[in-house]
């Protein structure tokens, strides 16, 4: 599963599998503010078990050239 700059996971949600988690989320994020939403979801997501790859990095709401290749070839594994 690919997550860019997560906000949640929705109520409801069935855990299924054991999918692998990529995670990215720029650290000045002004739509989805990085403390309230990756800051928390990742270490909860390995708190239940998943195998979580968390890129962050410094910058706003977007998806820098790098994360995006890094998360291809992380994908493509």
């Amino acid at each position: 599963m690919l997550a860019f700059s997560p906000g949640f996971v929705p109520t409801g949600v069935a855990e299924r599998g054991n999918p692998r988690i990529f995670v990215s989320h720029g650290t000045k994020d002004q739509i989805l503010p990085f403390e309230t939403t990756s800051r928390r979801l990742v270490p909860d997501l390995k708190q239940a078990g998943y195998r979580v790859n968390f890129q962050e990095f410094d910058g706003p709401h977007a998806m820098p050239p790098e994360i995006a290749r890094g998360a291809i070839e992380w994908f493509l594994k």
